[in-house]
This record gives C-alpha cells, sequence and structure tokens, in this order.
C-alpha cells in the first residue's frame, strides 16, 4: 500500500498499511508483524506489533504503522512477517520535503 499522494513534509503523520493474506488468499495474521524505517541520514528504527503503539492491527491480517518523519530526503521502510509458512517482507520509499519551520542540519539543506 502507498502513502496518500502530495506533498510530504517534516512534522507530518504518515500511516502505511499492508494486508498479510494465507496460501489460501485469505487475510491471516502472522505469528509476529514488524515495520522499520531508515532515514536519510542512516538512523533506523524498528517498530514490533504488540509492543510498540505506532503498529496496529486493523483487523484480521491487516495492519498500518503511523510515524512522523522529522528529516528531510528519502526514506525507506520495510514490513516483516513470520507465521506464515515462511517470512514475507515488503519495502517501499516516499520523500520528505524541505521545510523552512524545521532546522535539518543534519540533511545538510541549508535553510533561509
Amino acid at each position: 500500500m502507498a502513502f496518500a499522494p502530495g506533498r510530504i513534509y517534516q512534522g507530518s503523520n504518515l500511516r502505511q498499511d499492508i494486508i498479510f493474506y494465507d496460501d489460501l488468499g485469505a487475510q491471516t495474521d502472522p505469528a509476529a508483524v514488524v515495520f522499520k524505517t531508515y532515514d536519510p541520514c542512516g538512523g533506523t528504527a524498528t517498530y514490533t506489533y504488540g509492543t510498540d503503539t505506532a503498529v496496529q492491527r486493523v483487523a484480521a491480517g491487516e495492519y498500518l504503522a503511523d510515524i512522523v518523519p522529522t528529516r528531510a530526503g528519502r526514506w525507506r521502510y520495510r514490513w516483516e512477517a513470520t507465521g506464515l509458512g515462511q517470512a514475507f517482507a515488503q519495502e517501499g520509499n516516499f520523500v520528505v520535503q524541505v521545510s523552512p519551520f524545521f532546522d535539518d542540519v543534519e540533511t545538510g539543506y541549508a535553510l533561509p
């Protein structure tokens, strides 16, 4: 699944969702669900369903992750699941725009 269309700015709440299916095509819950992010400066974060409130279960097999990117640049994310008969992973990325309302010294952007 993708983020809503349009520009993404620093400090915006983003929601990414995913649906897991079994071999017969029915939505099913994995044994473990993990959402990971990799920010433009190389920082990583891991959010685990049942431990972190950022990952929530919506319905059988359907999960979402809420994050708030604070750095401008290309972010990467990865969903991981186990217990569906094999390990599963899905990756994607998105770009966060520079905002004059954030002091983003770490990315090297010069703000006015």
